[in-house]
């Protein structure tokens, strides 16, 4: 029985037992230590709605937003109550009983959709943070510093958020993602790579954060696609995979982006999808149908063509490696060892698997939670000696930086797919200045 639905709803609240095992495992209540924080007092306080005594507003609103929907919880429930799918529905409740404010509905409805402008208000971000640092005399790149450039622009202008954000009535804890001068999808056309003809074909679900923030992610995988020998494709059209908006509670939005997808990558005679991305991975395959449903991440993608990849070891590099909360528990995989042993000492890291506090948007709407979660991962990466902490999801990528950027933690935060391009034979990390990274 679906969990949206009010019968199936209702059902899942009830198969809680308030044991409390998701307290000794919740990242937000080890913070906060308040049993709204926790899965048993969210389902008490929803159950107390669905009786009546609350009412579905705002403020319950609030309470159940502050989760970040890591699944830690289900994991650790002995019955496996679906809290995770509890309060996404209990999300479509508040909202539809009291609407949703104007800047949600600009932004789910409006902006996701339209992909040119999106990428025209983040360019024109970008270049404004990239401009003011080198402003500021503080972005270059001192002798031994590994940072990548989205962390140092981070680095140059982190005081003067701290000093800006306050006025406009923010966390000064919030660090600013710094996004990319050129992303990855302007300027370039459907065909990214040609591998001749009988060559695989597979499609390219480039998703937002690595084509704005990220685009030397989405760059490296063409040229790994390049060494497998498969055309890789990225068809026109596609936008925002649905994930902010479902995750909000707005199933509209979800559903005409999931539409726009579905269209785009149809009829393009593919063999397969794969994305830079792991959330998209765990959206696309958990809620579309068709060949975005057996979307691959990159490890996926690469498990069988490993041997078609000269890799360079580095024996002075130290890796470690964050496991995103959309691989560890929605997909289940753990792929990325293999790769990254074969570019240096790798080593684990503490709590690799646990959530970084990243979340989407709660880093944002929750900024003094968001930093004491990333802060603890981000002494873990510095704990473990290693020089380039490597994942999987530009979110949590973002969420690593500004939580190192805060502790003045020198560890650079990789994309997997950029540590492994440069390590192969005759590549070069471009120069700072140049690579339009975030």
């Amino acid at each position: 029985m679906a969990v949206s639905e009010p019968r199936g709803f209702r059902a899942e609240l009830e198969r809680c037992v308030a044991c409390g095992k998701c307290r000794a495992v919740c990242p937000v209540f080890a913070v906060e230590g308040a049993e709204a924080s926790v899965a048993r007092g969210k389902l008490k306080l929803l159950t107390a709605a669905e009786e009546g005594v609350l009412d579905y507003d705002a403020e319950l609103g609030h309470l159940i937003d502050n989760c970040l929907g890591c699944r830690l919880c289900v994991e650790a429930c002995p019955g496996g109550v679906r809290t995770d799918e509890l309060l996404y529905a209990a999300r479509e409740r508040i909202h539809h009983k009291r609407g949703r404010g104007l800047l949600a509905l600009f932004l789910l409805r409006w902006l996701l959709p339209r992909r040119d402008v999106l990428t025209a208000v983040a360019t024109l971000i970008g270049r404004l943070q990239h401009w003011g640092s080198r402003l500021l005399g503080l972005f270059g790149r001192p002798s031994g510093d590994k940072l990548s450039a989205g962390q140092r622009v981070q680095r140059a202008l982190a005081g003067l958020y701290r000093l800006l954000l306050p006025l406009a009535g923010l966390s000064p804890r919030l660090v600013p993602p710094t996004l990319a001068r050129e992303p990855f999808t302007v300027g370039r056309g459907e065909l990214l790579n040609e591998a001749g003809s009988g060559a695989e074909r597979w499609g390219l679900f480039v998703g937002c954060a690595v084509d704005l923030g990220y685009p030397t992610a989405a760059a490296a995988v063409v040229r790994l696609a390049r060494l497998a020998g498969v055309t890789l494709v990225a068809p026109p059209g596609q936008v925002c995979c649905g994930l902010p908006a479902w995750g909000s509670g707005d199933r509209r939005a979800a559903n005409q982006l999931r539409l726009r997808n579905a269209s785009a990558f149809s009829d393009r005679h593919l063999d397969g999808v794969l994305t830079a991305c792991a959330s998209c991975a765990s959206f696309l395959r958990e809620h579309y149908d068709g060949l975005l449903e057996q979307t691959l991440t990159l490890q996926e993608f690469l498990a069988d063509k490993l041997e078609r990849l000269p890799l360079r070891y580095d024996e002075g590099l130290t890796i470690t490696w964050h496991q995103p909360c959309h691989l560890a528990r929605h997909l289940g995989l753990d792929l990325a060892e293999p790769l990254l042993e074969r570019l240096g000492n790798y080593v684990e890291m503490a709590e690799k698997d646990v959530c970084c506090g990243g979340a989407g948007s709660y880093f944002a709407k929750f900024p003094e939670t968001a930093a004491a979660v990333g802060e603890r991962k981000a002494r873990h990466i510095i704990a473990s000696g290693a020089d380039v902490v490597a994942t999987a999801c530009p979110g949590c990528a973002i969420q690593l930086e500004a939580a190192l950027t805060r502790l003045g933690a020198d560890v650079r935060v990789a994309l997997l797919g950029e540590l492994l391009v440069e390590h192969l034979p005759a590549t070069r990390r471009p120069p700072a200045v140049a690579d339009g990274s975030g």
